[in-house]
């Protein structure tokens, strides 16, 4: 099968054989919150405390997706640049806001809206 989706990065695979494709109806990055906040940094130290936790959560994320096995990712939605940055490394091949008709003719069946 070829499908007609650019990877999100250059260091991914162009080509996949015996691909085990994971298809994904959320984003891989960090959700905005539903709240208007704010959050108070006062020090660089504390600023590179925060990038690091976010970093931690979208890598854990990724580690999720390299557990399951996958080597190609499809994605609904969008695909965080550390993510792409660990799926790459990874040698997976991921593509992000894949269509629904996409979706249809891999997973065999209607899918489900978001």
């Amino acid at each position: 099968m070829v499908i007609d989706k650019e990877r999100v990065h250059t260091n991914m695979p162009k080509k996949v054989t015996n691909a085990r494709i994971l298809l994904l109806n959320e984003a891989l990055e960090i959700k905005k919150t539903e709240v208007d906040a704010e959050i108070s940094i006062k020090s660089p130290d504390q600023l590179q405390l925060f990038l690091d936790q976010e970093e931690e959560m979208i890598h854990n994320m990724v580690n999720k997706v390299i557990d399951c096995g996958a080597n190609v990712v499809f994605v609904q939605k969008g695909i965080d640049d550390i993510a792409q940055h660990y799926l790459a490394k990874a040698g997976i091949y991921a593509a992000r806001r894949v269509k629904r008709a996409i979706w249809k003719n891999l997973h065999g069946q209607q899918v489900p809206r978001s």
